[in-house]
């Protein structure tokens, strides 16, 4: 059925076609076009093998047939395109037309903005597009310019000159070289650099160039290798006898030329032999022209005569390059195909040019002609394209500067780039699992960095997602989707259910909670069991740690959840400004305000404001402590039933401790002394300036220094608190040690800095200390001090690390110390 349609339009095709002209073909509707110019192309594919049958005359009608079909062709590819990589470039890739004239045209395509007339000069390359020198334009070539934009980050000009039939040579090269002189003398003006330009040209544009992709180089031989055995064209893209009319139309307008290409009459004996080594007594002469009598007319003809000029052109036939226009020539680096018709004499022309001593390169793919553009159809490979961006990115310098010597070794550190990856450093890797945006600059990276991981057998995954860079954490916004994060929650659960107490989860999402407070300082979430009471319910305040820099009761949900599940309280969680954009004493401030505020809105909430526990972990266990000692003080008296601070923070005075030393680099990888001087610095100043002060004690004046140490004091029950010794303190006074002569002094602060009179009023204190932490030692000296002080106090130390309060959920884990938390509830 459906052959009887196409059927039916050829036939359609084939009575109209002789009385057709152009203007009345431009004047069909463009459904019309787009369904009989195929039938066109199809009847003059026929006129090459039939030319007695076809009533074609007008050779016009047939160019304007083809621009029609190119327009058809997208309608017709759309379902083997890559969809997404074509609104990639439409979107991220501007055109815009910066010059026009009645003989050539130049658009410039960019992935960044344009700054005009801008200091700052961008590296730009000039396109130049194929098409047999009759059809083809910067608009038909558009994908290829912008995907060489966005790939390379280089701006291109893409280059409209005239056209044969209509213009004849060398009417194209004429407008290529003028247009390449406007560009080079205007490029500032649109923010480019006019010393650094790379010339890209497809096929038959172009001849002087620095990258020919599969180029028009010869008229010299056309029984080569190649023209032999791809005259045909699998593809059906470029057959010898279509090449012989490109040139015919090029030169005389017409395919009046095309006779004498099929049987090498247009080659005189006197040019064959000037192209030809077999009279040549010099060494290096490179056979160009085909050989023997059938490849050339022993008469002289009008036509051989026009020939004997032509091809000694090399502007026309770039093979034809003597030593005079070589010596001038950049680089040249030449991308052919394997099954082109145009192959043999880019590798006759690489000889020529090493003759001359030119940098050439030259890269044969397994591809046919035109597939440099064919990128954007669905399993068709773009390695032809790619190589050429890559050549127009110039990814490098070769000139040895400071920054490429530092780069030398940055490029090679798989800690900065992963990609650098070393078997060495695979070897112990777990599987990976990459999650990736289509629309993202990094995308690629990702790709790469896969075959590098299989390479050294790492198991790894690869998923791509139809998103943008940040859109993983961008779930919560309406109608964005949530795919990749879903897909990452996807794999944390699948690699966590197996070492999870599963069971334990559906315990605790019985647990209601309810956000009662939300201020621009700190919120306050109940955690509950879900039945109604009379009477007021005891409470636990729950102060989250994190270092003073990140966490909050969402993510430690699990444990409030669990406290409320397994105890008689209901657990109120607080939320605190963090730093480094809050610095101390914001975070202290607003546990205090949080706490009075729920101690005078408790009975609102049915809850009991004389039976109260605090509870914190790490930074946690000291905001809890500096929460129940000013609370304390104001009200002089024990306002709380007992504070549990867990591996709490308590001091800057001794950074060298044995717990400080012994665990600096923590087995567990949670916390190091590093890191916790990093939470210090960032909580007193914002910043992490403070870090290698810490480190060579050079915070602590000789003054503070001897003030919490014993070797001076005559008091029996003296503690020492700071480190000892010269290298523990500084003995030069600068801005650092008189602001830290007020902050260790501050019990707010420091906890272990705390006075008789702040003591006083202070609950029982249970500390909860892991014994491989770098915490560990401050929190027996604490314990030391408050006993000094007369407060209740008792110190409970478990074999886990910090953190390990938190990690009750997985399976095998010790829960010793949370349990022993959850007992004092």
């Amino acid at each position: 059925m459906e052959f009887k349609y196409v059927a039916i339009i050829l036939l359609i095709a084939l009575l109209v076609h002789p009385y057709f002209t152009a203007d009345e073909t431009l004047k069909l509707p463009f459904i019309w076009k787009c369904l009989i110019t195929p039938c066109f192309a199809f009847i003059d594919l026929l006129a090459t093998y039939l030319p007695r049958v076809s009533p074609i005359q007008s050779y016009q009608i047939d160019y304007y047939c083809i621009n029609y079909l190119v327009k058809a062709v997208p309608l017709l590819l759309a379902p083997y395109a890559d969809t997404d990589l074509f609104y990639e470039l439409e979107n991220n890739v501007e055109s815009k037309k910066i010059y026009s004239s009645e003989t050539f045209s130049i658009t410039l395509f960019s992935s960044a903005p344009v700054h005009y007339h801008s200091t700052a000069l961008s590296p730009f390359a000039i396109f130049i597009h194929g098409g047999g020198f009759l059809i083809g334009s910067s608009e038909m070539y558009s994908p290829v310019t912008k995907y060489m934009a966005l790939k390379s980050g280089r701006p291109i000009a893409s280059i409209d000159y005239r056209l044969a039939v209509e213009h004849l040579y060398p009417s194209a090269i004429d407008d290529c070289i003028e247009a390449t002189r406007w560009m080079l003398s205007h490029a500032k003006e649109f923010g480019l650099d006019p010393d650094d330009v790379v010339l890209v040209g497809d096929s038959k544009s172009i001849f002087k160039q620095v990258i020919p992709v599969y180029p028009v180089l010869s008229m010299h031989n056309f029984r080569s290798d190649s023209y032999t055995t791809y005259r045909n064209d699998p593809p059906g893209f470029l057959k010898r006898s279509l090449m012989y009319r490109y040139f015919s139309h090029y030169i005389a307008g017409n395919d009046s030329l095309v006779p004498f290409f099929y049987d090498h009459s247009h080659l005189s004996r006197e040019t064959q032999s000037h192209f030809r080594c077999d009279s040549s007594t010099d060494p290096t002469c490179i056979n160009i022209a085909c050989g023997g009598s059938e490849c050339r007319s022993d008469k002289e003809t009008a036509v051989t005569k026009l020939f004997d000029k032509l091809l000694r052109d090399p502007y026309l036939c770039p093979i034809a390059l003597t030593a005079e226009h070589a010596q001038y020539l950049p680089p040249v680096n030449l991308a052919i195909c394997r099954a082109d018709v145009l192959r043999d004499e880019s590798l006759v022309f690489e000889q020529i040019l090493r003759k001359y001593n030119i940098k050439v390169s030259l890269k044969m793919f397994n591809c046919y002609h035109v597939q440099f553009s064919s990128f954007l159809l669905k399993d068709y490979s773009s390695e032809i394209t790619n190589y050429v961006v890559d050549l127009i990115s110039e990814c490098r310098s070769d000139k040895e500067t400071a920054v490429t010597k530092l780069f030398d070794k940055l490029l090679r550190d798989p800690y900065l780039c992963p990609i650098a990856l070393t078997a060495e450093h695979a070897q112990y890797l777990p599987p990976v699992n990459l999650a990736i945006c289509r629309a993202d600059v990094l995308r690629d990276e990702s790709l790469v960095f896969e075959q590098i991981l299989r390479k050294y057998n790492i198991k790894v995954s690869l998923k791509m997602f139809n998103c943008y860079h940040v859109q993983f954490s961008s779930f919560l916004l309406k109608d964005y989707s949530s795919e990749i994060t879903n897909y990452v929650v996807d794999l944390i659960m699948i690699s966590v259910i197996p070492i999870t107490k599963y069971y334990l989860i559906w315990e605790l999402s019985s647990i209601e909670s309810q956000n009662i407070y939300t201020s621009a300082n700190f919120n306050i979430t109940v955690y509950s069991k879900n039945r109604q009471l009379t009477d007021l319910r005891p409470f636990a305040i729950f102060i989250h740690g994190g270092g003073f820099i990140f966490g909050n009761g969402g993510r430690y949900s699990i444990v409030t959840q669990y406290f409320a599940y397994n105890s008689n309280r209901v657990i109120a969680s607080i939320d605190y400004r963090l730093a480094p954009e809050f610095t101390y004493p914001a975070a202290s401030d607003d546990c205090i305000v949080a706490t009075r505020w729920l101690l005078s809105h408790a009975k609102e909430y049915g809850l009991d404001s004389e039976d109260v526990v605090l509870v914190g972990d790490s930074a946690g266990g000291n905001l809890v402590l500096s929460t129940a000692m000013n609370i304390s003080q104001m009200e002089k008296r024990q306002v709380f039933k007992h504070v549990v601070p867990v591996y709490p923070v308590l001091t800057l005075h001794n950074f060298r401790s044995d717990s400080y030393t012994t665990y600096k680099h923590d087995p567990a990888g949670i916390l190091s002394r590093r890191l916790m001087l990093r939470y210090w610095s960032y909580y007193i100043l914002g910043n992490d300036s403070l870090v290698e002060n810490f480190l060579e004690h050079s915070h602590i004046s000789r003054e503070t220094q001897e003030y919490f140490r014993c070797e001076t004091s005559s008091d029996p029950d003296c503690i020492n608190i700071a480190c000892g010794g010269s290298d523990c303190r500084s003995d030069k006074k600068t801005a650092v040690t008189d602001m830290f002569d007020k902050l260790l002094r501050d019990p707010y602060l420091c906890p272990i800095a705390i006075t008789p009179e702040i003591a006083k009023y202070l609950p029982p204190i249970y500390l909860a200390v892991c014994r491989v932490d770098v915490l560990r030692d401050e929190s027996i000296v604490f314990e030391k001090v408050l006993s000094r002080y007369n407060v209740n106090v008792s110190l409970k130390m478990f074999n886990c690390f910090h953190a390990e309060f938190a990690f009750f959920i997985f399976k095998g884990m010790d829960i010793a110390i949370t349990k022993y938390v959850l007992d004092l509830l």
